[in-house]
């Protein structure tokens, strides 16, 4: 965890709130070679959408409610990332959870290059990417990340077949999936890791159960 130390990272609110300043901004910062478009504006507004509606699951809840030691989450992003304004509102309201178990600490990869290069997913600066450490012993946890599984098969059937799908189609199933399942998988998936790294967790079995 030491590595994280001297980072700059931001609590979900103040992430929300620099967030916020870029959009106002008259001419907002550039955004990085090879973007395919500017969703900062609509992922902005993915993220309140969430904030506002977003529940955990009973079976999620339990397993945060269960959790003895601390834990700090740094959870690298991208304010043009599609899936990190679907990803964020999730892990921030599993840490709201957890009671107080839980500190999240977001990290936007293109202000710390090097400690994302720590963490690639596949060779890429992947987002989001949530590093999870104990806060006691300072060991990591785990990782999670980039997208949940079937977000991933999404983006596999469009990198196989870009001859069929463009683009924009891939964008649109993505985000209609997860508009339906309204961060369940995001939370069972985070949940499942936290409970088998915890082995007294007085859990049986997956929350997904």
């Amino acid at each position: 965890m030491i590595q994280f130390n001297s980072a700059k990272t931001y609590s979900y609110h103040t992430y929300i709130l620099h967030f916020a300043k870029i959009l106002k901004m008259p001419v907002m910062p550039p955004l990085p070679e090879g973007a395919k478009g500017d969703f900062r504006k609509l992922n902005y507004q993915r993220m309140d959408k969430w904030n506002k509606i977003l529940q955990l699951s009973e079976s999620v809840q339990d397993c945060l409610s269960a959790l003895k030691s601390d834990m700090r989450w740094y959870v690298f992003a991208d304010l043009n990332c599609g899936d990190c304004a679907q990803t964020l509102p999730v892990l921030e309201r599993m840490a709201e959870g957890a009671g107080g178990k839980i500190e999240m600490r977001i990290i936007l990869k293109e202000e710390e290059p090097q400690l994302m290069d720590l963490y690639l997913s596949n060779g890429s600066r992947a987002v989001p990417k949530l590093i999870a450490f104990d806060v006691e012993s300072g060991h990591e946890m785990f990782r999670w990340g980039a997208r949940p599984a079937t977000g991933l098969k999404i983006y596999e059937n469009f990198r196989n077949n870009k001859d069929k799908i463009s683009w924009d189609d891939f964008e649109k199933e993505l985000h209609l999936w997860y508009a339906k399942d309204r961060g369940t998988e995001v939370q069972h998936e985070v949940a499942d890791l936290i409970a088998a790294n915890i082995p007294d967790l007085n859990l049986i079995g997956s929350t997904q159960q």
